[in-house]
């Protein structure tokens, strides 16, 4: 799960579970705990950023203004 606060701090977490509202919580609560600054340029971050820990990826990139977030699985 990746997380942000809309200015500039963003968090990834991973939670393990029997129940998938548990492991929401947990990688929740450990995404909070591993909030770092990000440098933003206009609202968004100024370029493509990659990600992988295991078997879980993210793909952070600009986006046009008025965009806002734009997930996916």
């Amino acid at each position: 799960m990746v997380i942000g606060d809309r200015s500039g701090r963003v968090g990834f977490g991973i939670g393990k579970s029997k129940d998938v509202q548990q492991a929401i919580q947990k990688a929740q609560e450990q995404a909070k705990k591993r909030l770092v600054r990000v440098t933003l340029k206009e609202g968004t971050v100024p370029h493509s950023v990659k990600a992988k820990y295991g078997s879980s990826s993210v793909f952070l990139k600009p986006a046009r203004p008025g965009t806002g977030v734009i997930a996916g699985g």
